[in-house]
């Protein structure tokens, strides 16, 4: 992520909770949480927390990437995500979990599709986004701060 957005984390966080809540139901609790996932070597994930709250992760790199912004949200539209967890749960690997060769292989059917059909509501969606409001980052952080922050052409 640009400096210039990682210096503004908490007004870009509040702009894609707003986004998000355009396409939930009415009265979905979200929020939004630009972080350091490099570690479990994830662009982002979705969550249901105990809180009632819909939590969409993104790694500090990848938080104005439409795709990964949008993929995340498609978990909670498709409502794949039902387990809920604490806010400081670790990610569950499916390595982890104590399954039969069997299992795990229709397990990861299951998860493949699901990913597919994220990544195709994302790149759909996102598409619309922008036809509406523009280049995802400029409507998420504004085209004056896009265009004075010193990384574009000038």
């Amino acid at each position: 992520m640009r400096s210039l957005a990682l210096s503004h984390k908490g007004t870009i966080e509040a702009t894609l909770a707003s986004i998000a809540r355009h396409y939930l139901p009415p009265g979905a609790l979200v929020r939004v949480m630009v972080t350091d996932l490099a570690g479990d070597f994830l662009l982002g994930q979705a969550r249901r927390l105990d809180s009632g709250h819909l939590l969409i992760e993104l790694d500090w790199r990848s938080a104005l990437d439409g795709e990964t912004f949008f993929h995340e949200l498609a978990h909670h539209v498709m409502e794949h995500v039902t387990r809920t967890s604490t806010l400081d749960a670790a990610p569950v690997r499916l390595s982890q979990l104590a399954l039969s060769a069997e299992q795990r292989a229709i397990m990861t059917k299951v998860l493949d599709r699901m990913e597919q059909d994220a990544d195709d509501w994302a790149w759909r969606t996102l598409r619309a986004f922008e036809r509406r409001f523009g280049p995802f980052e400029q409507a998420v952080i504004g085209e004056t701060a896009v265009q004075n922050d010193g990384l574009g052409d000038s």
